[in-house]
C-alpha cells in the first residue's frame, strides 16, 4: 500500500512562526506533515502521540537554532527519529554552531542553511525530501517493516485448517493457543481480516473488510486503526492517511464521492486545523477548518481566478 510522503517538524515551541512556514510550503508541495500541538488530538498523551508521529512519518526536519539545541523535548524527538532511523533533514533558522549532545547526532548530516535565504531554502529541502524517501519507501508498515498483503489468502493460508473463533472462523498461525502471526478472520457479522495478530488481537499491518463494502488497509494497533492506513468506503469516498483510534487523525486525504478533495489535518476523524479543499467546479479554499467545515482565516479562489480571503466562520465567511 502507499500513501503521500509524510514529515515530523521538530521545532522549539517559540519558533512556531518558522514551523509553519515550512509546514505549508511541505503541504503545498504534496508532502503531508505532522506537527504538535496541532497534530495531537485532545486529552490524548503527549509522548505516546510523539512517538507515533515520529514512528508514523516517512522523515524528520529539525528546524535547528540555538533555542532548540537546548530543548530537552526537541532532543528527545531527534533521538528518537534517529532510533527508528528516519531520513534527517537539519533545518538552521539561524547561524548557531551545533553544541553539545546534538552534534553526536548530526555531525555526519548535511545542513540546509535556511538564515540566508528560507525560500530557496525550503525549496531545496523538499527536493532533498523527494530525493531521499523514494515513493517505494513510503508504502512500508511503521508497525512491522512488512508492505504486501498476499495476492490469495486461500493459498496462504490452506496448510492451517479452519478453527471455531469465537463464533467466526480463524484460519493462520497461533501462540500459546491465541491468534499470534499472520492469519485471516472470519466474524460473526461476515466482516473479513486478513493480516498480523498479536496476543489475540490485531495489531501490524492488515486489511479488514467491512459487511457494509468498507475496506480499511494499513496498520492496526491492539485491535483499532492507528498509524498509516487507506479506508476506502462503499459509496467511492476514500480516505488515506493517519489514524489514532480508529479515526481519521494527524495529516490525511480525503476524496469525497462527489470529486471533491480535502487534503490537510485531522483530530478525532474530522478535518480539522490547516487545509485545503479543492471542489468539483474549480474553486480551491486554503486555511483553517474546525469539525469539518472552513472555519478561520482562509483564502478561498473561485475557478474564475476571484479570490476571497479573510475570516470564516462555521463554513460562512464574515469578512
Amino acid at each position: 500500500m502507499s500513501h503521500e510522503l509524510t514529515v515530523f517538524i521538530s521545532y522549539k515551541s517559540e519558533e512556531a512562526d518558522a514551523a509553519a512556514f515550512v509546514r505549508d510550503r511541505l503541504m503545498n508541495s504534496g508532502i503531508s506533515v505532522w506537527m504538535a500541538p496541532d497534530s495531537i488530538p485532545a486529552s490524548s498523551s503527549y509522548p505516546e502521540e510523539i512517538y507515533d508521529g515520529i514512528s508514523g512519518s516517512d522523515a524528520f526536519v529539525l528546524l535547528l537554532s540555538e533555542r532548540s539545541q537546548t530543548s530537552k523535548w526537541v532532543f528527545r524527538e531527534l533521538h528518537t527519529a534517529d532510533s527508528l532511523n528516519k531520513p534527517i533533514f537539519p533545518f538552521l533558522i539561524e547561524n548557531c554552531v551545533l553544541r553539545g549532545r546534538v552534534i553526536m547526532l548530526l555531525s555526519d548530516i548535511q545542513m540546509i542553511e535556511a538564515y540566508r535565504d528560507r525560500e530557496k531554502a525550503v525549496e531545496q529541502l523538499i527536493r532533498n525530501i523527494k530525493d531521499v524517501v523514494s515513493p517505494s519507501d513510503t508504502g512500508k508498515d511503521t508497525v512491522s517493516g512488512k508492505s504486501d498483503l498476499p495476492v490469495s489468502a486461500e493459498d496462504e493460508f490452506a496448510g492451517y485448517p479452519p478453527t471455531d473463533y469465537a463464533g467466526g472462523t480463524y484460519q493462520g498461525e497461533m501462540k500459546d493457543g491465541k491468534r499470534h502471526g499472520r492469519g485471516k478472520m472470519v466474524y460473526p457479522s461476515g466482516a473479513v481480516y486478513i493480516g498480523e495478530f498479536q496476543s489475540n488481537t490485531t495489531h501490524g499491518v492488515g486489511r479488514l473488510e467491512y459487511t457494509n463494502g468498507d475496506v480499511y488497509e494499513g496498520n492496526f494497533r491492539y485491535g483499532k486503526r492507528r498509524g498509516s492506513g487507506k479506508l476506502s468506503f462503499a459509496d467511492g469516498s476514500v480516505y488515506e492517511g493517519g489514524f489514532r483510534d480508529g479515526k481519521f487523525a494527524g495529516t490525511g486525504k480525503y476524496t469525497y464521492a462527489d470529486g471533491s478533495v480535502y487534503e490537510g489535518e485531522f483530530r478525532a476523524g474530522k478535518c480539522k486545523g490547516q487545509g485545503k479543499l479543492t471542489s468539483p467546479d474549480g474553486s480551491v479554499y486554503e486555511g483553517a477548518f474546525r469539525d469539518g467545515v472552513k472555519h478561520g482565516m482562509g483564502k478561498l479562489t473561485a475557478p474564475d481566478g476571484t479570490v476571497i480571503e479573510g475570516e470564516w466562520k462555521d463554513g460562512e465567511f464574515v469578512g
